[in-house]
């Protein structure tokens, strides 16, 4: 059967030769079905959606840390001598 894994920004597909709720085998291996840099999925369009997912957070934290970063900018600027 094929699935689908991601690694990265990248999707490819992949012959699995059987799979668990927590796993796949390929080529006789064993590989969690996800881990901290693959995750597998049943259709192109899942793999699709769980890449953008991750780039949109990883924008929305980018975000969090640009206003941060402004707002301390802000309060050093602000600074007034004693």
């Amino acid at each position: 059967m094929t699935k689908y894994r991601t690694k990265w920004r990248q999707i490819e597909a992949v012959d699995v030769e059987k799979e668990s709720d927590c796993s796949v085998w390929i080529n006789g291996r064993r590989e969690a079905k996800s881990s901290s840099f693959k995750y597998y999925f049943d259709t192109w369009d899942e793999a699709k959606a769980h890449l953008t997912m991750q780039a949109e957070r990883r924008l929305a934290q980018a975000d969090s840390a640009r206003a941060r970063a402004l707002a301390n900018l802000a309060e050093v600027h602000s600074l007034e001598p004693k």
